[in-house]
């Protein structure tokens, strides 16, 4: 066997730009039309990430290939297409990260979902979280976690079938945007804002590489006693990190992440059974992914314990359901498997983490 054309052009998450078309020769070179032959691709090494139309049948001697992509880590990937009794042949590639862009790509499909933000602020080390991939299996765990818990997910942005994370350049440095304290969130939706860039029917999630002098770890609108579209991270003041790896159990950004960005939605509204008045928007169970901090440690394994206060087949009248937000779909396929052996992620963190002070600022 031998390529008729090359694979190359692997986006992860895109389809490759050339797709393989593979040539089953006889010992003089020549094609063989008469048989037809079963091609099968795969990844070496036994490795999962390659998805499509992986057998194909030779017609008059050529199997094209059409829809492979590839998923999981970026970096060298060695693609095998073999039969049985013929030498296979083999086609490595480099599956790069997406390139940055300061814009707002266009969307793969219409309507609302959510837009993923990259925003640095000036003089700071830029650590390339938008173009490594770190950001996308950060918000593939909360979404998979999210999914598995309720059955739901949420429509993100996509350019291309990857997920479309946006670069904002901000003109301030980390110390000069630190002085907004608690008001640190509402001036990066401003920043972003400013770009002509947000549209109505989406919500944004900002990782904003930077610090604040509040304690606090984020921030998030809460339509319509605080209005706005976003919610931020304030990733270099809080000591944890984003999960870096496919497929990856979640950890306090990924669940922060969702907490503030569910907070844009209008939840938890304020008649909710259990609204916590003190810190507006929340609930006050420790293992509850809407707590609102206190004397215990965060566990966040639940969406709205007891199913009373924000997510539920049917609330009262007046209540924000989650169930019911524009922002989240059914899930259409079951989440990816964990590893053998992996648990279900129970985890708990300092509930210093989660001072709420005012509010907007969370968690």
């Amino acid at each position: 066997m031998r390529f008729q054309t090359a694979p190359s052009g692997a986006g992860l998450g895109a389809p490759l730009r050339v797709q393989p078309v593979v040539a089953v020769v006889d010992s003089l070179s020549g094609l063989v039309r008469d048989t037809a032959v079963t091609i099968t691709a795969r990844l070496a090494g036994g490795l999962d990430g390659l998805t499509g139309t992986l057998i194909v049948q030779t017609v008059n001697g050529v199997a094209q290939f059409t829809d492979l992509r590839l998923s999981g880590k970026y970096g060298s990937r060695t693609l095998v297409f073999e039969t049985p009794g013929l030498p296979a042949v083999t086609s490595q590639l480099n599956v790069m990260p997406p390139a940055r862009s300061l814009l707002d790509r266009p969307d793969d499909v219409a309507g609302p979902q959510v837009h993923v933000v990259y925003a640095l602020p000036l003089e700071s080390v830029d650590r390339g979280l938008d173009t490594k991939y770190d950001i996308a299996y950060s918000v593939d765990a909360f979404e998979q976690w999210l999914a598995s818990t309720t059955g739901l997910q949420i429509p993100l942005d996509l350019y291309q079938g990857s997920l479309d994370v946006s670069f904002l350049q901000i003109d301030r440095s980390d110390a000069e945007m630190r002085v907004f304290g608690s008001g640190l969130s509402v001036e990066i939706e401003r920043e972003l804002a400013a770009t002509g860039t947000m549209q109505p029917d989406k919500r944004y999630i900002i990782y904003y590489d930077g610090t604040s002098n509040t304690g606090r770890c984020g921030g998030a609108a809460w339509p319509p006693i605080a209005p706005g579209q976003s919610a931020s991270l304030f990733l270099r003041a809080c000591p944890a990190e984003l999960v870096n790896e496919p497929n990856a159990s979640p950890g306090y950004w990924e669940f922060a992440a969702l907490h503030d960005l569910i907070h844009t939605f209008g939840i938890v509204s304020q008649e909710a059974p259990h609204f916590v008045a003190s810190s507006p928007g929340h609930v006050p169970e420790p293992q509850d992914l809407l707590y609102g901090g206190g004397s215990d440690p965060w566990s966040p394994t639940v969406v709205d314990v007891n199913n009373d206060d924000y997510f539920a087949p049917s609330l009262p009248g007046g209540l924000a359901n989650l169930a019911g937000s524009p922002f989240v779909t059914p899930v259409l396929k079951p989440a990816p498997p964990r590893a053998a052996g992996v648990a279900a992620p129970h985890p708990v963190f300092p509930s210093s983490w989660l001072t709420h002070q005012p509010f907007p600022e969370d968690p």
